[in-house]
This record gives structure tokens, sequence and C-alpha cells, in this order.
């Protein structure tokens, strides 16, 4: 068994894979840092990815590599009631998105606005408020990237959030993490509380969709809850400990 080659994708700033490639590389490790996203030449397999979505289907990878993607273990059907306990949204229901729009203005009448989001952790949309005074214009941007009608959705009441985390788990332990939004602005900190912590353990402890993932955090009116787990190698890193994240992954990926 010999080292994988990294395959780090560079698009965003903000996602922190760059970061990553930097803690490969200063590890003495073989890093393709991919820019344009075009696939390197002559590339030798295994390898480890991070990077989106759209890449991992031009490299063809395969059982032999590395990467870490999104299955049905990350819909939120999967997990919702073994880690109800710690949801934010606990008063979630599913509808499928057809059944959502044609009964939208009863359903958003009663409480004036709703949350929705897609089921499946593949995100065919964005999570987004559906509002009572703009019923119609909201409808029309949630469909307008045309989502499977027929896909489940979860439905719940808005929350206000306060603060966010991305919290890093790889082999059962959660690794590092950072905050990643205040008051629903991109505010980046590498401060994670305790209590961030102490929650993200016991979730993992309760539930592991695989060997390395992220699982989410939000402070909303001054508690701690889980907003959604995430796949880990297409999901932004943002200030975590990428020293820390590849010691971890070296330790799976690599011949004792």
């Amino acid at each position: 068994m010999k080292r994988p080659t990294w395959i780090v994708e560079h698009f965003s700033d903000i996602n922190g894979f760059q970061y990553l490639a930097q803690s490969v590389k200063s590890a003495g490790r073989s890093c393709i840092v991919v820019t344009d996203g075009e696939i390197p030449r002559n590339l030798k397999h295994p390898v480890i990815y991070q990077g989106s979505f759209e890449l991992i289907d031009k490299l063809g990878l395969t059982e032999e590599d590395y990467y870490w993607k999104t299955t049905e273990k990350f819909n939120f059907s999967s997990y919702a009631q073994v880690l109800k306990s710690f949801l934010l949204n606990k008063d979630y229901r599913f509808l499928t998105l057809s059944d959502f729009a044609a009964s939208s203005e009863s359903i958003v009448s009663q409480q004036g606005a709703v949350f929705i989001r897609p089921d499946s952790g593949l995100k065919s949309f964005s999570g987004t408020l559906v509002k009572k005074e703009s019923l119609a214009e909201d409808l029309k941007n949630l469909l307008f990237y045309d989502p499977p009608l027929d896909s489940q959705c979860v439905i719940s009441s808005p929350k206000t959030l306060h603060r966010e985390w991305r919290m890093i788990c790889i082999s059962g332990h959660v690794i590092t993490g950072s905050q990643y939004k205040k008051d629903g602005k991109f505010a980046l900190d590498r401060e994670c509380p305790n209590d961030v912590i102490h929650l993200a353990e016991s979730i993992a402890n309760s539930y592991q969709p695989d060997t390395a993932f992220m699982i989410d955090i939000a402070e909303s009116e001054e508690k701690f809850y889980l907003i959604e787990l995430n796949n880990f190698s297409t999901s932004a890193l943002y200030l975590a400990d990428t020293d820390k994240i590849a010691a971890e992954l070296f330790k799976i990926t690599e011949p004792n």
C-alpha cells in the first residue's frame, strides 16, 4: 500500500481548502492544488480528494481512492429521530416539493412563515424562508433552478440564529472546528465554545454517517443545537485546524 496523492481544489478563500493543502505539503506529502477545474494529467491512484462535487465526476474516483461523499445517511430523515434531542428544527415534518408548492398558501398562513430545505444531503436547492407577505416571490425563487418536484423536503418553523459553527469528526472523534457565521453573515472565527464542542461530541457518539464528516451547530436563544450533518470531502473547512485534520487522515490512508 503506497501513500495516496492529495488533490485539493482551491476555488474560494472562504472554504479553507488552501490551508489543508499547506498542511499536507508541510508534512511532506504529495498534494496537487487544482485552481481551474482541470483534471491533473497522469494522475496516479489512490488519491485523497477535497473540493467540489463537479470535479469528483471529472476525476473518475474509484473505491481505491479516499473521498467521503454524501450518501443517504446524510439525509435529514436518516438521522432526525436518532438525533432529535439535539435538533434545532425539532418541529419538522416531511412533504414533497410539489405538495408544498400546491398547499403553500395554507401552510404559510398558519404561521406567517416556514423554513423549507431538502431532505437529501445533496441539496437540490438551498434552505430558505417562505413568508406569507412574499409568498409568490419566495416560491418563484425556491423553484428557480428546477429542483425535482417529487423530492422530499423538510418543513419547520423559522428560527433566529446568532452564531454557527462547523465541527469536524474523524474516526469517531471531534478533531477541530470553527465559527463560520454570525447573525446570518459570514464571520470566520477559530474559537469554539466548550458547549459547542461537547454537543458535537455527543452527536458523534450517537450517529456516525461516515469515517469523516461535518457537524453544523447553531446558537439560538442562548442555546446550542444541531443544524445538519454534511459530508467531508466537498464541505468547507473554514478556519478549522488543518494540521489536525491532515494528521488524522494520514492515520486512515497511509500504511503503517
